[in-house]
């Protein structure tokens, strides 16, 4: 009775096809070598095979971030497989995790899929130096070990003060990478090789990561209080929200982590004040999924975003941070959302914050469309600043695929 029992389930493995699967995934064996590539050109990727069938058919199977899944045929040599992917064509984003692995087609349709490999694309021509500790690796190339210590006390001190806007933002399980240029110059290669759009400073939430342009001079320390802390905030965000972070409006994330840094901008107010006098203010409306592309009014943009926020922290304390946060983490749209935290529709909430900032008048609105009316100081303040405020305006903007949607 015993040996029928075996024999039927057997039997049914077989016309399962799990007997099979077994047996192929048994013969086959994968040993990888770590992938050489030349940074922006081409990545080398090299194993050895052993099967004890002949293979028919052997695939590259690559996710990377931001790109869709690539599947390329692998040379078979034995027992050499060989595949050289062309970065020029297919660029990869620059720090990202790489994950990959083959897929073997044995004579007879038998497959076998190995497990997942992966390395982190760095940009490999430069020799970085690391300091590492809990929570944090601080990778740079130029400059001695106190330049890193000071971007690891930035990063600790705007991760302890976005615990007391948003606690229980922690995760141990991930540590938080910073990547530091020397140049905003040998930052931009980067981007040329990379197909990526940021430019001072980017940040990809998702794995932790920060790159930034930190040039020697007297401005460093300043840049490093405001870009590191800034940046922070998106990746702690991020790990407050998770997929909900999709759904935070624009404003409301640049403008918390504008409120981290150390050394906010003291041009703003500057800026805000004229912008209101001119009437070129953007409507929050505007500002819920992206903000403009050009210098001067990307710039107005995180002005207005930098300062609605504190308004809000101002006039109902940081619990309605949590509160506002919640409610896009929920799914709510981005108006929806301040209608339910703070019983107001958008232009209501636009025209009180102009009431207390601005010093608007009672019932009184002065906005423009984005883009029109920007009268001509913006255009000359733009012509003039742009190189001085390149940080600024840009440091903080992210890889559209990272944030905008």
């Amino acid at each position: 009775m015993r040996k029928k029992t075996l024999l039927l389930v057997l039997l049914i493995l077989i016309s399962l096809g799990y007997v099979r699967r077994v047996r192929a995934e048994s013969g086959v064996e994968i040993t990888p070598q770590p992938p050489n590539y030349v940074f922006g050109k081409k990545i080398t990727f090299q194993a050895a095979l052993i099967s004890d069938a002949p293979p028919q058919d052997i695939k590259l199977i690559l996710e990377a971030p931001g790109s869709p899944s690539f599947v390329g045929t692998v040379d078979f040599t034995p027992p050499n497989l060989t595949y050289v992917y062309n970065l020029a064509s297919r660029p990869l984003r620059a720090f990202s995790e790489i994950v990959y692995r083959y897929r073997v087609e044995l004579e007879g349709g038998e497959t076998y899929t190995s497990p997942d490999f992966s390395f982190r694309y760095v940009d490999n021509r430069y020799t970085w130096q690391t300091l590492e500790d809990e929570g944090f690796l601080i990778s740079w190339y130029e400059s001695e070990v106190d330049f890193a210590q000071e971007i690891l006390d930035a990063a600790q001190r705007g991760e302890a003060d976005f615990e007391i806007l948003l606690p229980q933002a922690k995760d141990d399980t991930q540590p938080i990478s910073i990547y530091a240029y020397a140049s905003a110059s040998e930052l931009q290669s980067t981007l040329m090789m990379t197909g990526q759009t940021w430019v001072a400073g980017h940040v990809d939430p998702a794995i932790g990561s920060i790159v930034v342009s930190l040039p020697p001079g007297s401005a460093r320390p300043l840049e490093i209080n405001r870009q590191i802390p800034h940046e922070m905030a998106h990746i702690l965000l991020y790990r407050v929200m998770g997929d909900g972070y999709q759904n935070l409006p624009r404003w409301l994330n640049e403008g918390i982590a504008s409120q981290m840094e150390a050394s906010p901008n003291p041009d703003y107010p500057l800026y805000l004040e004229k912008a209101y006098e001119d009437q070129g203010l953007i409507p929050i409306e505007e500002l819920c999924v992206r903000f403009p592309s050009d210098a001067a009014t990307s710039f107005l943009a995180y002005a207005e975003a930098e300062s609605l926020t504190g308004y809000l922290i101002e006039q109902h304390g940081t619990e309605v941070i949590r509160e506002l946060v919640a409610a896009y983490q929920s799914g709510v749209g981005c108006e929806r959302g301040v209608e339910v935290v703070l019983e107001k529709d958008l232009s209501q909430f636009e025209r009180a914050w102009q009431e207390a900032v601005l010093g608007a008048g009672p019932g009184s609105t002065q906005i423009v469309e984005a883009g029109v009316g920007l009268l001509p100081w913006l255009v000359i303040f733009g012509a003039i600043f742009t190189p001085l405020l390149g940080f600024a305006v840009f440091s903080n903007r992210h890889k559209e695929d990272d944030y905008d949607r």
